[in-house]
């Protein structure tokens, strides 16, 4: 049930304490890799299928939302580390928090209404921001907060060479 919950993004158990009901850490850490993997864009797994991995990863929008996970486990796993015994811990509560909060999955292995307000603030960003298009995460995508970052670059250059023509690219593709 936790499988088909996971890849349709929509937290559906059978449990009311849902996925700590099984009290394992490797069902966890499953649960995680799989609501990390729905939230990627389902076109790079075609690529990966034929066996094209330059687009997988020289993709600006696949890097991007990786280095957005690490970033965020990393600084919320340091931010609540007070609060669990060691870090491993901390760290396993804070990469199933993001990647679910992230995925727009809804699932939970701890409370973050508890955690410190950096944590939830980060988690808060992460419920807007983050999924990739194509993926079944309900949030903005991470390729439109890439373009306009780009663009804005662009804009901002604009002044300093008016007569310049420059293409807005994506990784690989022009968009």
């Amino acid at each position: 049930m936790h499988t088909f919950g996971t890849a349709g993004t929509d937290d559906f158990s059978l449990y009311a304490d849902s996925i700590p009901h099984s009290n394992s850490v490797y069902f966890e850490a499953v649960i995680t890799v799989f609501m990390f993997l729905f939230g990627v864009n389902f076109k790079l797994y075609f690529f990966l299928v034929i066996r094209e991995f330059t687009p997988v990863v020289r993709g600006s929008e696949f890097r991007a939302c990786l280095g957005i996970a690490a970033g965020s486990i990393l600084l919320v796993a340091l931010n609540i580390l007070p609060l669990y015994r060691g870090l491993s811990q901390a760290y396993c509560h804070a990469s199933f928090q993001v990647v679910s909060v992230m995925t727009t999955t809804g699932y939970a292995t701890a409370d973050f209404g508890l955690w410190l307000t950096f944590s939830r603030m980060i988690l808060f960003f992460l419920m807007v921001v983050e999924a990739m298009a194509g993926s079944t995460g309900g949030s903005v995508k991470v390729v439109r907060i890439l373009v306009v970052f780009k663009a804005l670059k662009l804009n901002i250059q604009k002044p300093a060479h008016p007569q310049k023509v420059e293409a807005l690219t994506l990784g690989i593709c022009r968009c």
